[in-house]
């Protein structure tokens, strides 16, 4: 008989299905009750987003009512990441991209172009290259954006584990930081492509099957394959550019996904057929959805955009700032330059959003909460735009003028100039009674649309704001200029990045739009600084207004115990001058004398006392603030005073002092005797110890003190302090380079310095022929054009200083207004009266028939008037500046109308020789300024037949 079995198929298959079961119970257990909530929150997570709705950005408005930047809607097309459109990602785009080859969009100029997918990413082809929005020679920018870039996209763990194992960058030190960014920086753009390649999955494409991906990853998790050779074998089926198509979206959704949930832009500002074609299709395309938003739109283009600026999104440097104010760093734009960047707060608005669920393919299926956005405040210039319009281009035309006579040298008095290089200018006006700009002008300038509208910033317009090619420019600026001079004498190499010359600009010679000249740059006023002179001296009671009180042009100035001379521009000289013929014929021996004067009676700040009344400079004892008030950025200029003065030579002497330290020898020291020497180098570097670098530094510091505390009588003293610091320095040098110095070097050393620093540096402090030189705006005075355009409005409005403003208003959405600027007096000046008659009379013969500026202003009406005066301020001393190709700033200051002003102007155009070059600038203004009373005048025919239209 045979034995029962109880262990039989059935009893397996029932065993089988009750462990079956049993589990699957267990798992809905799970994550029904025990862990119910995780599960909840995961599923919510993944079916619920975030889409933000963007707040309009105020607009900015001119005085009379045009809009200068407003908004427009735009279609995107975004694409919302579900696990199901992960998926389907590759067949998605692929048909995406196909529908965006065939779509076209209208341009601005009426033609037709492609359709292009959003490209932020700074990585490029062909070649292989990042792009990054900073300025080509700005090195320090640019290196910590690359290394921001590869950080964000996880290289950093790469370079870490490769030279620091498991630890964290928090742990290591300063030095091994230092190494690691370097490593980082090795990574080359390339390498970072098929890096790219293989992390965002790129190689599926390719289409293999699941056992050959599987055996790609095994591969590579054994380091049996590179990254380099994975993408070799997409690039065989593909080129770089179509393959960086989804890497610009896999990018993007790998930046988003630091930050939550939410859509990617994949093309924007598209076309509305484009968007309408999308919608009818969308659903064969998971994930992918159209959305309107705003952007920034500048309607006049160029016009203003020196003071405007523009937005852009949130680069490298500003990135921890603004993600603590709460802003979304991957898809947020900011104000980033002019009024957009200094009231980003009042002008950007609340931005809104609305919590969706979504389903599996990516569409909304349910609005669960929504916050609207609130609109940006719109701002209300004191800006005229048509008066602007006017201004660039008479400033612009005049340029192109002066850039016609390359070649041509234009004389005055002593002088050559050669104008050819007149490619830079600014111009400012000013309403003389509230401080406010009704213009102001930087040429050459850009358009703020190539920032703001997606694909208008093409490759050719990134390399031409960020990287210019200074070595072509040199080569033709070098035949056009007819100078002697090579590419690397005036473009510097700075350094070599990605195998491409970053130059440096040396001498200022390449025209640069983002750089605001009518605020950023400084120049010596030249002659038009004269009034200042005339205002300080009659104030002073050195000279009178009287037409008797004359001053005879001996051509060469000269003082007694003085071997320098100073020289007027006349060969001849002028004669008996007067303070009136003084201006007009902008006489510098008669300013040299009243220099003199007023150094005799009040020392070397005698002209700096008035200068910084006037907002040309800030007393440096003083708490005052370094602005002309203006609310964007500005390079605010000094007028040449004793305490500035020390501080540069102090700050600069290290140069001074290196550079005699390392040639070894010294002739004339002390009276005439050579003193030679071991060379010996004071410049602190990294190879030096810690014992070295302190000695370096504390001789460089008690030359500093000396210069400081002027201790011009004090040459034992300092050499008796000097000889202990040089032989702490020889004694911390290492061996084999202390064996060189011999016993008298430390003596040497220490008498030659002190030499230089008391019979040298501390002379040049205190000559007066500081004063002499500051009296014809020349040595080291140094204003923007703003400055110099509200000293002419302060003192033709009777000496009320007031700050210089841009924004007269803000209001809200409804038309409310939030808050009014009203004129600001920051000083106000006791000035006689009859000063102030004599300068303007003085002022006023400079436009008249012999002035320096008759030429531009023949035929303007008496009825009206005008006054002003000319200034030639040279760029470098020493026949530096022809030897470039430079040569002076021709500079133009006045105001009008003559009895009662209105406004006062300044025009500056580097390198145009003369201020008689520019002052055409001036007229154009005037007659746009005073448009309807010159109409109304019978007979008067205008110079410039401009239109007023923006």
């Amino acid at each position: 008989m045979k034995k029962k079995r109880f262990f039989n198929r059935y009893a397996a298959l029932t065993i089988g299905m009750l462990m079956l079961f049993s589990f699957m119970g267990y798992r809905l257990s799970d994550i029904q009750i025990i862990n119910a909530d995780y599960f909840t929150d995961r599923a919510n997570t993944k079916a619920i987003r975030q889409i933000a709705e963007y707040a309009p950005r105020g607009k900015i408005i001119d005085k009379n009512g045009v809009v200068l930047a407003e908004n427009i809607q735009s279609y995107n097309l975004i694409y919302m990441e579900t696990d199901e459109g992960k998926e389907k990602f590759f067949g998605t785009f692929q048909e995406v991209f196909k529908i965006l080859d065939r779509c076209k969009r209208k341009n601005d100029d009426g033609t037709e172009s492609r359709e292009q997918p959003f490209d932020e990413l700074e990585l490029k082809v062909n070649p292989y290259r990042f792009e990054f929005s900073c300025r080509g020679d700005d090195t320090e920018t640019r290196t910590a954006m690359e290394i921001l870039f590869k950080k964000n996209r996880g290289l950093d763990d790469v370079v870490r584990q490769k030279l620091f194992k498991d630890r964290t960058e928090a742990e290591l030190t300063e030095e091994e930081k230092a190494v690691f960014n370097k490593e980082l920086l090795k990574i080359s753009p390339e390498e970072v492509f098929n890096y790219l390649t293989v992390k965002y999955d790129l190689w599926k494409l390719l289409g293999m099957s699941q056992g050959e991906a599987r055996n790609l990853f095994i591969r590579k998790t054994k380091g049996e394959i590179t990254d380099k050779e994975i993408t070799e074998m997409v690039l065989k089926k593909y080129p770089p550019e179509f393959l960086r198509k989804f890497m610009l979206v896999k990018d993007a959704i790998y930046l988003q996904s630091f930050s939550g949930y939410k859509p990617v832009t994949v093309a924007a500002n598209i076309d509305k057929r484009t968007a309408f074609l999308f919608e009818q299709v969308k659903s064969n395309l998971p994930g992918i959805d159209i959305s309107l938003r705003p952007i920034r739109c500048y309607p006049k283009h160029e016009l203003g955009s020196n003071f405007i600026g523009y937005i852009s999104k949130i680069n490298a440097a500003s990135r921890s700032k603004y993600e603590e104010r709460g802003y979304d760093i991957s898809t947020d734009y900011i104000g980033t330059a002019g009024l957009e960047s200094a009231f980003e707060d009042r002008l950007k608005g609340s931005k809104g959003g609305v919590t969706v669920r979504i389903n599996k393919e990516g569409r909304k299926t349910e609005e669960l909460f929504r916050l609207d956005p609130y609109p940006g405040q719109d701002m209300i210039l004191t800006i005229d735009s048509k008066l602007q319009a006017v201004m660039e281009r008479a400033l612009n035309e005049r340029m192109q003028a002066l850039q016609a006579e390359a070649g041509r040298l234009h004389k005055e008095g002593s002088s050559i100039m050669d104008t050819g290089n007149a490619t830079r200018g600014a111009a400012v006006v000013i309403d003389v009674n509230t401080g406010g700009i009704l213009a102001m002008a930087s040429l050459p300038g850009y358009d703020p649309n190539d920032f703001t509208i997606p694909g208008k910033l093409t490759t050719e317009l990134r390399d031409k704001y960020f990287y210019p090619d200074y070595e072509a420019f040199a080569r033709k600026y070098i035949k056009r200029m007819k100078i002697n001079k090579s590419v690397d004498e005036l473009f510097s190499v700075d350094s070599v990045v990605n195998g491409k010359v970053i130059r440096k600009d040396k001498f200022d010679i390449y025209p640069k739009p983002f750089y605001n000249y009518a605020t950023f740059s400084q120049m010596p006023a030249g002659s038009a600084f004269k009034p200042l002179t005339a205002i300080a001296g009659l104030e002073e009671g050195v000279i009178t207004p009287g037409r008797r009180d004359v001053i005879h042009d001996r051509v060469q100035f000269t003082v007694p115990g003085v071997s320098n001379v100073w020289s007027c521009y006349s060969k001849y000289g002028h004669g008996d001058v007067d303070i009136r013929k003084a201006l007009e014929v902008s006489c510098n021996y008669y300013f040299y004398e009243v220099g003199n004067r007023l150094y005799n009676k009040n020392g070397l700040d005698s002209l700096a006392k008035y200068a910084w009344r006037f907002g040309l400079g800030v007393d440096p004892n003083s708490k005052a603030k370094k602005s002309t008030g203006i609310e964007i950025s500005e390079n605010f200029g000094q007028v040449f005073n004793y305490k500035s003065m020390k501080a540069d030579y102090a700050f600069y002497s290290k140069h001074t002092i290196r550079d005699l330290l390392v040639s070894g020898e010294y002739h004339g020291c002390n009276g005439g005797g050579d003193v030679y020497f071991t060379p010996v180098d004071i410049t602190e570097n990294r190879q030096d110890s810690d014992a070295l670098a302190s000695a370096k530094a504390a001789v460089k510091a008690k030359v500093r003190e000396y210069i400081l505390a002027d201790r011009k009588n004090a040459y034992a003293s300092l050499k008796k302090e000097l000889i202990p610091l040089f032989t702490n320095l020889i004694n911390a040098e290492p061996e084999n380079i202390k064996v060189k110095y011999k016993k008298s070097d430390p003596a040497n050393m220490a008498e030659v310095t002190a030499d230089t620093v008391v019979y040298d540096i501390l002379i040049q402090v205190n000559t007066p022929g500081n004063i002499y030189n500051a009296a014809i705006g020349q040595g080291e005075d140094s204003f923007n054009p703003v400055q110099l355009a509200n000293y002419i409005a302060t003192f033709v409005n009777g000496g009320t200083r007031y700050s210089v403003h841009l924004v007269d208003k803000f209001i809200d959405h409804t038309g409310d207004v939030v808050q009014q600027y009203k004129p600001v007096a920051l000083d106000k000046i006791d000035l006689k009266k009859d000063t102030i008659a004599a300068v303007k009379e003085g002022m006023k013969k400079v436009t008249d028939e012999n002035g320096t500026a008759a030429d531009s202003f023949v035929g303007f009406p008496e009825e009206i008037g005008s006054g002003g005066k000319t200034g030639s301020a040279t760029f470098k001393e020493n026949g530096v500046q022809e030897s470039v190709g430079r040569t002076s700033y021709g500079l133009y200051v006045g105001f009008a109308p003559y009895d009662k002003p209105e406004i006062a102007v300044c025009v500056v155009i580097f390198d145009a020789g003369h201020g008689g070059f520019v002052s055409d600038v001036a007229r154009a203004v005037y007659e746009a300024y005073f448009r309807d009373r010159l109409k109304a005048m019978p007979g008067f025919v205008p110079k410039f037949t401009y239109t007023l239209n923006p």
